[in-house]
């Protein structure tokens, strides 16, 4: 079993360490793989690369979703952060709030990303002897055992051959709602809607593969080909004909629109490019995770603010 391993401890904070690890090609089960954590998490080496990527132990919501980040890019199975603060029920709730979260937020903004990924656990392991605080170990697995994270690698790679057969001979001072057309059009052309009862239908990797998708996977689709065009983007989760739907969010020519890659796709031309008022006339966005990140991140300030007042004071 090849076991890499990255370690590395946060150079502007010393209480903070960080340990990532995968192993290939099989998986050890999370007994084992904790206990290589724990013999390994007291070695410190400099890693610049893993340092770039990820700074230090996560606290705030915006740590949060630096790791989020690194762990989809990285293809990390498992994760452990260690924090040198008192162990409380209060300080592992705030985590798991904030936890939860960023699995809702990027199950629906990224489902390129997280419909082959899912977090399977979150725990966290009290210091003993000397030493003081707590780590947090977050493992991350499959979606489904038909839904492999495998398979996100595999959707790229098809889906930068898709990208390329539309974009090569375009000329690059093309507009971007031109390119969006034109990405969105060769999906439609390519994939057709087809419920399989599966999650693997919920997927890119589907659309590319097999040649249908459901919603998700026709978005997920056009937000990889957007990505790879340089347009910024994400998923919008929500309702339309009275059923859950997702579609895209993109900023073309500077200007935020809807696109609808399974509408337009099913003969509604019009979906190509709303406004947020067009679309409301039938689709409804859940964008509830908006107002919980608001909270936790005014949540965080004010204690950000508690501390600060208390170190003026001398407490």
């Amino acid at each position: 079993m090849d076991i890499n391993a990255e370690i590395t401890s946060r150079q502007d904070n010393p209480v903070a360490s960080i340990m990532i690890y995968r192993i290939w090609p099989a998986l050890a089960s999370k007994a084992i793989r904790k206990l290589i954590a724990a013999l390994i998490l007291t070695i410190a080496v400099s890693c610049p690369a893993f340092a770039a990527g990820l700074s230090g132990a996560p606290h705030t919501l915006s740590d949060f979703e630096d790791v989020w980040d690194y762990v989809v890019l990285n293809d990390v199975d498992c994760i452990e952060f260690h924090y040198d603060e008192k162990q409380s029920v209060n300080v592992y709730q705030k985590y798991r709030n904030i936890i939860d979260l960023m699995v809702r937020k990027y199950r629906y903004v990224y489902p390129e990303y997280f419909n082959y990924l899912r977090l399977e656990d979150c725990s966290f392991v009290e210091d003993e002897g000397e030493r003081y605080g707590f780590t947090m170990v977050l493992d991350f697995g499959d979606l489904t055992s038909q839904v492999k994270r495998e398979y996100y690698a595999d959707a790229v790679e098809k889906a930068e051959d898709l990208y390329h057969a539309v974009t090569d001979r375009l000329s690059p001072s093309l507009p971007q709602r031109v390119r969006a057309r034109l990405l969105c059009a060769a999906i439609s052309q390519r994939v057709v809607y087809k419920n399989d009862g599966t999650g693997l239908c919920h997927t890119a990797y589907c659309a590319l593969v097999n040649g249908y998708a459901v919603c998700d996977g026709y978005t997920s689709l056009l937000n990889m080909l957007l990505r790879m065009d340089g347009i910024e983007c994400q998923g919008r989760l929500g309702t339309a004909a009275e059923g859950l739907h997702e579609w895209t969010y993109a900023k073309l020519d500077g200007e935020w629109v809807n696109m609808d890659a399974t509408w337009y796709a099913g003969g509604c031309p019009a979906y190509m490019e709303m406004t947020d008022e067009e679309i409301a006339r039938t689709h409804t966005a859940d964008l509830s995770y908006q107002a919980l990140a608001a909270k936790e991140a005014l949540r965080e300030n004010i204690r950000q603010d508690g501390c600060a007042l208390a170190a003026e004071r001398g407490m």
